[in-house]
């Protein structure tokens, strides 16, 4: 979103759901102003700023598994299986190594919660009703 216009907040929807029409679709008139808050929000330098820190932290390097293993509490990884922008096999991959549950959501991508918000729900229930 280093351009935003209508155009680059297609292109980014069409990374983080699976489904855009179908997301579109259940967002009905609050698509476009969706959209144009997007838009407006990621136009401003303050906001652009803001965003740029957790990425840098998050994307430019690898937690490493010693520190994941400190994590004290319980973690449970809930991901839509047709994620593109953190793929499925890192999921898979993570609760093998450390033992955390994984609930998958099916055709979804990786804005779960706008995608397949009952799903979410579903799995924060399944999530909670297992921890002792």
């Amino acid at each position: 979103m280093r351009r935003p216009n209508p155009d680059t907040c297609e292109r980014f929807f069409r990374q983080v759901v699976a489904h855009r029409e179908r997301v579109r679709a259940a967002m009905g008139d609050r698509w476009a102003a969706g959209r144009a808050y997007h838009i407006d929000r990621t136009s401003q330098p303050s906001v652009r700023g803001a965003n740029r820190q957790p990425l840098k932290g998050i994307g430019m390097r690898r937690i490493q598994d010693e520190e994941l293993r400190t994590i004290t509490v319980p973690v449970t990884l809930i991901w839509g299986k047709n994620d593109r922008v953190m793929r499925f096999k890192i999921a898979e991959e993570a609760s093998a190594k450390f033992g955390w549950p994984l609930y998958s959501i099916d055709d979804c991508g990786h804005a779960s919660v706008m995608e397949r918000p009952d799903a979410v729900i579903e799995a924060l229930r399944a999530a909670i009703d297992t921890r002792p």
